[in-house]
């Protein structure tokens, strides 16, 4: 695993709760790191980030150009969530449809550790 995407790994980690209490400062710090070295994964995640407005303020816009990128760079996820995006529009709640579907593990409403 190259370092951009052992930077994706810990973010990854941060932002979903997964063996670690989630933190998104922390996962925002990480995944901007690996977006920034090129990897596709880092730049999907980070997408994701300024689409749910996890830590960030919600802006779709910059999460569809990081989908796009990613995808340039092979990420099928990133194609999906360009797709998404088409499909639901900037208005549509993000951060709900993932806290609905269990997609954030540990995550709290109103607890977000970024917001801290």
């Amino acid at each position: 695993m190259g370092i951009p995407d052992g930077y994706f790994s810990v973010g990854n980690e941060y932002l979903m709760g997964v063996n670690v209490p989630y933190d998104h400062r922390k996962a925002f710090h990480y995944l901007k790191k690996a977006s920034d070295g090129g990897s596709a994964k880092g730049m999907n995640g980070l997408g994701l980030m300024y689409l749910c407005g996890f830590y960030v303020d919600k802006d779709v816009r910059k999460a569809k150009k990081l989908f796009a990128k990613a995808r340039i760079r092979g990420s099928s996820s990133g194609y999906s969530n360009m797709m998404l995006i088409d499909e639901c529009g900037p208005e549509f709640d993000y951060k709900g449809m993932m806290l609905e579907h269990g997609l954030i593990e540990g995550y709290i409403e109103g607890k977000d550790a970024l917001d801290e």
